[in-house]
């Protein structure tokens, strides 16, 4: 089972607030029994943080993953980076996500981790993977639309519960 990680998921993991789900999700891909990635745009996410110590940090655990390629955006993606840029079904799907999440990429200010959460879908929907994993209600709430794409999101923790040792 191919599992794509939210960057909150990982993040929860590192500050060690996730009760020990991360290490058991990484625990159950050196096994072979799934495999994780988180998206190309992780790294986006984490060189926002103030805090350069624990970015720092982060970024470290975050380049240890597999990763999968998120869409290509001008302010967003680094040219030495993982991201694609998108074939047209996927750029549709990318648009069909953006009307889902309400979010307007020329017109992003403070809205821009939902353009990022959708960049991660996307990433996930374009890898063809399984199931996204997030601890985001706002994602978790549009699980039924997403189904629409075959994009499967679920919670860690009940996620565990279903397939965890």
């Amino acid at each position: 089972m191919r599992v794509t990680l939210d960057t909150n998921v990982v993040l929860s993991g590192l500050d060690g607030k996730d009760g020990g789900v991360l290490a058991t999700l990484r625990r159950l891909h050196e096994s072979g029994t799934i495999h994780i990635a988180v998206s190309s745009r992780a790294l986006q996410d984490k060189h926002s943080d103030s805090d350069k110590q624990r970015m720092q940090r982060d970024l470290a655990a975050f380049v240890q993953l597999p990763r999968v390629a998120a869409p290509f955006r001008f302010d967003e993606s680094y040219w030495d980076g993982h991201d694609v840029f998108c074939g047209e079904a996927d750029g549709r799907v990318g648009d069909a996500l953006e009307r889902i999440f309400g979010v307007v990429p020329s017109r992003m200010g403070k809205r821009k981790n939902q353009l990022r959460d959708v960049d991660h879908l996307t990433a996930h929907w374009m890898a063809r993977r399984d199931v996204f994993l997030t601890n985001d209600q706002g994602i978790l709430d549009k699980a039924t639309k997403l189904l629409q794409f075959g994009i499967r999101v679920m919670n860690p923790a009940d996620f565990l519960k279903q397939h965890g040792p």
